[in-house]
């Protein structure tokens, strides 16, 4: 993911950088400055309100502030619909005018970083809600685990502290599958590792339960 990010950010401001140097009688900066200013608001905030609280384990702070991200990007697509249409506007009159080669090729630079502005945005959105979706699916296993197992495992053994061997107990929590190698992942392989032990034990708990009561 840290790869993935820190690849699309250089290429976009390449692509940024070489926009404004093709910007040569300033018609464009206007409109670049916009997108500058709308993609760094969001980035930033992608990455501290979104990222940063995934990578620490801090759930709810995570899924929380991807609400909040949503009008930032929403606000740099359409900055981007903006400039697209503009300069499509733009060719037009460049074509119909017969402009220069120059000015053609500084149109066709622009709608080519639009083009991969867009590109990179739905990659970092796709990481972000990769990471989300991750931690998403740790928390409904660990809330399933105390909800369900734990809790029905606590109420099998409290009534067997009474003599009474009729509780069954069954592990009803599956495991998390297709996680990947990062800290999301890393986690997910722990829960999945608590997990088993926790139906490890409630095994036991009914093998003991069992056995206890053919003795009596």
């Amino acid at each position: 993911f840290e790869i993935k990010i820190a690849t699309y950010q250089a290429d976009f401001g390449k692509q940024l950088q070489a926009a404004f140097s093709g910007d040569l009688d300033g018609q464009d900066a206007s409109i670049l400055n916009h997108i500058k200013t709308a993609h760094d608001t969001w980035s930033s905030t992608l990455e501290t309100e979104v990222l940063a609280p995934a990578r620490t384990g801090d759930v709810g702070a995570s899924i929380t502030a991807m609400s909040d991200v949503d009008p930032l990007y929403q606000e740099m697509l359409k900055s981007l619909t903006d400039a697209t249409n503009m300069k499509m506007t733009s060719a037009e009159q460049y074509y119909a005018d017969g402009q220069t080669a120059a000015g053609q090729a500084n149109l066709i630079l622009l709608v080519a970083l639009l083009l991969g502005v867009l590109a990179g945005m739905a990659l970092a959105i796709k990481l972000a809600r990769d990471i989300t979706g991750g931690v998403r699916k740790v928390q409904a296993t660990l809330t399933s685990m105390t909800d369900n197992c734990a809790t029905a495992l606590e109420v099998g053994l409290g009534a067997l502290s009474r003599n009474d061997l009729t509780v069954e107990v069954e592990a009803v929590t599956s495991p998390i599958e297709n996680y990947g190698t990062d800290e999301i992942g890393q986690t997910a392989a722990v829960t999945n590792k608590m997990l088993a032990k926790l139906k490890a034990t409630i095994e036991s708990y009914e093998v003991a339960r069992g056995s206890l009561a053919i003795t009596v």
